[in-house]
């Protein structure tokens, strides 16, 4: 749809609402904190992956959203964001029903003019993926096993052969 088609709204205007739905209706995980942690916004599809609104989490710290485990972490990336302009890398996150997502995230330092520094966060869930990769390594660990498992196997024989051999030889005699 092009600027033509929205003859009564100023253009000022409609590229607002359309940068609004671009945030609200994508399925990236995305949210603004200020930099203490604090949730200043967060689009639907985050809120929903964690189980929450968006008014739910608004106000909350991303660092209590952190699993348990790591969220030892949480100031060491609050003061990575506040020293460079970008941070990068894995969050171990839990959702309202105490499940685990790995989300691997970038985000970057702003300003609004004469306002204070946020964060812009943009993150994507990879849990399927990871999973995905650890089951794989799995299955070829299991095949290792197994053809470590025949070779043993055919090792074993091999002398078993010959002693069966010689044990029917001797009852023979």
């Amino acid at each position: 749809a092009g600027l033509s088609e929205y003859p009564a709204m100023p253009r000022v205007e409609w590229s607002l609402q359309r940068y609004r739905e671009l945030v609200e209706q994508s399925r990236g995980l995305i949210c603004t904190h200020d930099l203490a942690g604090v949730l200043l916004s967060v689009n639907r599809a985050a809120a929903e992956r964690l189980g929450y609104t968006p008014d739910e989490l608004v106000g909350r710290s991303l660092g209590d959203l952190l699993a348990p485990a790591v969220r030892h972490l949480f100031p060491d990336y609050l003061a990575r964001i506040q020293r460079t302009a970008s941070d990068e890398g894995l969050m171990l996150m839990v959702t309202r029903a105490g499940d685990e997502r790995i989300w691997t995230y970038s985000n970057v330092r702003s300003r609004e003019p004469g306002g204070p520094d946020y964060v812009l966060g943009h993150a994507h869930d990879i849990t399927n993926i990871k999973r995905s990769d650890a089951r794989a390594g799995e299955a070829e660990a299991l095949r290792s096993v197994g053809q470590l498992a025949l070779a043993t196997a055919h090792e074993i024989n091999n002398p078993l052969t010959v002693i069966m051999a010689s044990l029917q030889l001797m009852q023979a005699r």
